[in-house]
């Protein structure tokens, strides 16, 4: 201080001994290195914060990981850590200022950053009054370590709260690597207590001073030269156990950069080395799977081959060696090279490239293998590459092209098919319509295709057909239908025989369906004739028969109209004797006696008597016999006549006994005939023409069968005929006692020309036709029960629907 001193300047000095001072702050300077070495030491982020969220301090880790928004001290955490304008709705800090006490929370981390998760723990500090004046924010990657570290306080205590409340083991080391101090989890790890390690040589944590030198010469030689090092290594616990640490060990300096001492963060990696072992076990079976697969793997890179698995081997003929060292190009097929280098420089370039396309290889052999190729981009030694899958389809892409070939083939089939062809879907709608279609129908493939069959204008009964496809839906089986009308381009009526077929998955479910239509008028007309034709051939061999049944009562008619044309005669001589007696009233009694003796001589003379008798019975018997007569023609006349394309209700039964009488000299010498007609039985819709010649067929059949039989004993046969109402259907049973029919032959009774009768006596036609009036015309059926030596029964059955 200046002042004055008998008038004169005086500079007055008070000098203090600070050397304590000053040795205290180097003292604190060096806590304070210690500290800072320590936090930027610890490879968790660490970022103090004041009450106001705003960044006090961070360490190295999260400069990095927000390396983007730095600097970050000075600024709220929420703008550099999370880029937004107020604090997190969940933010840990907040909560932690707000409750005093620590929280934690998993958040995302900032867009960009290296870490995409991370773990936030807030820990509060306290001044010494307990309030709150900061946040400390501990964050640990969890992207690639599961479990974060604690960060070190700024001051001594905050550090020493981080420290032990950390998982990993912390170790501080002075120069001479002796223990100085470590973290709760160090002890808890190796199994001491604070006491046994303080002040001791870290030695004991490992297995031998081997393994201590060997360590030493490893980690702090390069901590020497870089001021830390990373590294694993193997301890001993207290028992004994051995546990492998990754090791981050840092050293600490004094201000003039001199080493003091060491801190080092171990980390159990126990888990990892044994999910290491397990990838390691996972890739030998992955090993396993890809050198066992048939399909071909191959890692491209720069115009070689850098991997092939055995698969490839056997599909080139190669040699592993032999493909490593060729350029993969010499392998492609000369067609194929520049769509293979195209594919391959595009998938590297990150352009669009199909999933999967085909290509050719030539083998050692020189053999062609087509290859179907999927790959995607990967990097193999550092360095883009393309994984390839080769799949061999040479047996599928032949099996396709003979398919291809197939369908051309089946194409041109279906054109050339002179039937029309129509496929529907499920709904009716058309997928196909061919040229057949388009000449009768006059609609071409474009007009119908893409339309429901309902909505095409179409000259047929399209009731008849839409029943037939709902048919065909409910039962999932072929439906025929026959006779179907429809107008002819010519503008005439003709007939369709339409069948439709169902289309079926796998798993028996409608797909829709294909319908095959002919025009069957001509071969109508021609059946009608045939069946007419047989009709009268019938008629001509019956004549002989229907003759003699005529000729029998036409013989005794003349027999009694001669009786009594003479009978008539003798009366009327007797009439007149009787006139001339009554005219003798007035007359002598003499003439009147004799002309009574004559008449009495007369009646004896023609015996009147008998006249009296027999004249009344033989004009019933006449008058019979006509009736027989008219019963014979009218059962002819309908029998023979033409009948008409359209179904009509009839009286089955009545037109089964107009047949019995027509065939009655065919069966009368052989059999009885027996009919159990069902009185209550209803109009039936049949073609009456046909059907009146089916079942002559079945009774001249029967006949011929019984009279095989009986022509050896003389007897006589029966023949049954029975009918009846079953549900909605008639059912006509024609039963014979004849030979019964041969159980090699039973198939083929209803085939075309085939008869076992000698030569003029049949034409195998009969029961052909039958089947086809009754099962084709009428929607019935038709079967035989029969056993050799017993008889054979027909067994008819007829709709009393219309059916399709």
């Amino acid at each position: 201080t200046l002042t004055k001193y008998r008038d004169k300047p005086l500079i007055l000095a008070n000098i203090r001994d600070i050397s304590e001072r000053k040795q205290m702050e180097e003292q604190l300077s060096k806590s304070e290195q210690f500290l800072n070495d320590m936090f930027n030491a610890i490879q968790d982020g660490i970022s103090v914060l004041d009450t106001d969220l705003t960044v006090k301090k961070v360490n190295s880790r999260m400069e990095d990981w927000y390396s983007a928004n730095v600097p970050l001290v000075g600024k709220k955490c929420y703008e550099v850590y999370y880029n937004r304008k107020s604090p997190c709705k969940r933010c840990p800090t907040l909560r932690a200022i707000k409750t005093g006490k620590t929280e934690q929370e998993i958040v995302p981390g900032l867009p960009g950053s290296p870490v995409e998760w991370v773990e936030l723990f807030s820990y509060p500090i306290f001044d010494n009054t307990r309030h709150v004046t900061g946040v400390v924010e501990f964050v640990r990657d969890i992207t690639e370590f599961k479990r974060a570290e604690d960060s070190l306080r700024k001051r001594e205590q905050l550090y020493r709260s981080l420290v032990e409340s950390t998982t990993d083991a912390i170790v501080h080391l002075d120069k001479e690597r002796k223990i100085v101090s470590c973290n709760r989890a160090f002890l808890d790890i190796f199994g001491y207590e604070k006491e046994e390690v303080v002040g001791k040589s870290i030695l004991l944590a490992h297995e031998s001073n081997e393994s201590f030198r060997a360590f030493a010469q490893q980690a702090y030689s390069a901590i020497a030269k870089k001021g830390f090092a990373k590294t694993e290594w193997t301890f001993v616990t207290k028992d004994g156990r051995k546990i492998p640490f990754e090791i981050t060990t840092s050293a600490i300096k004094d201000p003039s950069g001199k080493i003091t001492g060491y801190v080092s963060i171990m980390r159990d990696i126990t888990e990892r080395r044994m999910a290491e072992q397990a990838l390691r076990e996972s890739e030998e079976k992955y090993r396993v799977v890809v050198e066992n697969l048939k399909e071909g793997i191959v890692v491209g890179q720069e115009g070689k081959l850098k991997f092939v698995n055995p698969a490839i081997t056997k599909i080139t003929g190669y040699s592993e060696k032999e493909l490593l060292s060729m350029p993969w190009i010499n392998i492609i097929h000369p067609d194929d090279k520049q769509i293979a280098i195209t594919n391959h420089m595009r998938r590297l370039e990150g352009k669009e490239v199909p999933e999967t396309y085909l290509m050719r290889i030539v083998d050692k052999g020189g053999k062609t293998h087509w290859l179907e190729n999927s790959g995607v981009v990967i990097r193999w030694e550092n360095k883009p590459a393309i994984l390839n899958f080769l799949t061999d389809v040479t047996e599928r892409k032949l099996a396709e092209d003979e398919f291809r070939r197939a369908h051309h083939e089946l194409e041109d089939l279906i054109k050339s098919i002179s039937s029309i062809l129509i496929e529907l879907t499920p709904k009716h709608v058309v997928r196909r319509w061919n040229r057949v279609a388009e000449n009768v129908f006059g609609i071409d493939a474009g007009s119908a295709t893409g339309r429901r069959l309902q909505e095409i204008d179409l000259s047929w009964d399209l009731v008849k057909v839409i029943e037939g496809l709902e048919q065909c839906k409910n039962t999932k089986d072929v439906v025929r239908l026959q006779d179907v009308p429809f107008i002819q381009s010519s503008g005439n009526r003709g007939f369709l025989g339409i069948t439709i077929t169902p289309k079926l998955d796998d798993k028996n479910e409608l797909k829709g369906f294909i319908i095959m239509a002919s025009d069957i008028t001509e071969r109508r007309n021609l059946e009608t004739q045939l069946l007419q034709a047989q009709k009268l051939e019938s008629v001509g061999q019956l004549a002989a028969g229907i003759a003699h049944e005529i000729n029998t009562p036409t013989q005794f008619v003349g027999d009694n109209i001669q009786f009594l044309q003479e009978s008539l005669e003798d009366l009327a001589n007797l009439l007149k004797i009787y006139r001339s007696l009554a005219d003798s009233v007035t007359s002598d009694k003499n003439d009147q006696r004799q002309l009574a003796e004559k008449a009495k001589e007369m009646e004896e003379e023609i015996d009147l008597d008998y006249l009296t008798e027999e004249i009344p019975k033989a004009i019933d018997q006449s008058m019979e016999g006509i009736k027989r007569v008219a019963r014979i023609v009218r059962a002819m006349k309908e029998f023979s006549h033409p009948g008409s394309d359209e179904k009509t209700l009839i009286d089955l039964n009545h037109a089964i006994e107009n047949t019995i009488t027509v065939a009655k000299n065919e069966w009368k010498y052989v059999a009885d005939m027996e009919t159990n007609l069902d009185p209550s039985l209803p109009p039936v819709p049949c073609l009456p023409g046909e059907l009146n010649q089916v079942i002559l067929n079945m009774i001249i059949n029967a006949a011929h069968a019984i009279s095989e039989v009986v022509g050896k004993d003389g007897g006589k046969g029966k023949i049954t005929i029975t009918t009846q109402k079953k549900d909605d259907w008639v059912e006509i049973r024609i039963a014979d006692t004849g030979t019964g029919i041969p159980e090699d032959i039973r198939d083929r009774i209803f085939d075309p020309f085939f008869t076992t009768k000698e030569v003029g006596k049949g034409t195998g036609q009969g029961l052909a036709i039958s089947r086809s009036v009754i099962v084709d015309k009428h929607g019935g059926s038709i079967d035989v029960e029969t056993e050799v030596g017993k008889g054979t029964t027909f067994i008819i059955k007829l709709p009393l629907a219309e059916s399709t």
